[in-house]
């Protein structure tokens, strides 16, 4: 099959008891299967994800459903759940060269945690709660984007951009636009040289600017500004996201901060503290988590 296409994935099976009135269970959560293919300048990639998705209330709300389950005849939630097949990735791309790539189709948001969220890569399943309300996890449209880097010593220092316009963010909007203003986003990437212990050191700013849909069915202007960080020195690591957003002059912000340590070339002790200020919410969430 690798002769024909580049063919991998993953797999996200989780185990949850988190205090609520929930029973514990088990979970089939997530099946990811990637395919891509290179023909010269050209890069094409597809991901399809098959999820399961419970009717449990607190995954209703999230979506914006409103509250309300068929219940059977002892009163009880449905929680069968149903299955979901989503096109994460659907895109093809053409490498001009180092400085200059196009990319057009279905793609992920040019953050770090969204451009690296796979079971496989991230040191916890559990997303930081901040994504859910800041920057959008996906894109429909073009973007344009480089890089340039200089030798400095044993190491290098380079730069990168990305410039994307893309659909509104609204349920819906593979498909479709409810206005002609697109969305449009840039960022900036800075790798500093690295020396001795250092190994790693990256930061990187995003803009945002496009139209949020709102459960009347309207679209709201949606304004967003963030900022990332990763460090490595010897076997410590940081990494770091934060962002504000802005809409219907309310202001949300949110972050995460997780550092680690190697304890061993295949074993990592990390711990993450994050925090999400909404006007959605009466007060801060925060959560702590370790692994």
């Amino acid at each position: 099959v690798n002769s024909k296409v580049n063919l991998n994935g993953y797999y996200n099976f989780r185990f949850s008891n988190d205090g609520s009135d929930e029973q514990t269970a088990f979970q089939q959560h997530h099946l990811g299967v990637l395919m891509g293919k290179q023909l010269g300048r050209f890069n094409f990639l597809m991901e399809l994800e098959l999820q399961n998705v419970p009717h449990h209330p607190e995954i209703s709300a999230e979506n914006g459903e409103e509250d309300e389950h068929d219940e059977g005849e002892e009163g009880e939630e449905d929680i069968s759940g149903e299955g979901q097949v989503a096109v994460e990735n659907a895109w093809m791309e053409y490498n001009h060269s180092r400085f200059l790539s196009v990319r057009v189709g279905k793609q992920l948001s040019p953050q770090y945690w969204w451009q690296n969220h796979y079971p496989n890569l991230t040191l916890s399943t559990a997303l930081p709660i901040y994504l859910r309300e800041l920057f959008p996890a996906e894109l429909i449209g073009v973007t344009v984007q480089g890089s340039a880097a200089r030798p400095v010593g044993t190491s290098e220092f380079g730069v990168g951009y990305k410039f994307y316009v893309a659909n509104n963010n609204f349920e819906g909007n593979s498909r479709t636009d409810r206005q002609d203003g697109k969305s449009w986003g840039v960022r900036g990437q800075v790798r500093f040289p690295t020396v001795g212990a250092l190994r790693r050191f990256d930061v990187a700013a995003d803009v945002y600017r496009g139209h949020v849909g709102l459960t009347e069915n309207k679209l709201a202007e949606d304004n967003v500004v963030g900022f990332e960080t990763q460090l490595e020195i010897s076997r410590f690591l940081l990494q770091t996201e934060w962002a504000r957003g802005e809409s219907l002059s309310l202001t949300r912000t949110g972050y995460y901060v997780q550092p680690a340590f190697r304890l061993h070339e295949d074993w990592i002790s990390f711990y993450r503290a994050e925090q999400l200020e909404s006007p959605r919410i009466r007060r801060a969430e925060r959560r702590h988590i370790a692994g």
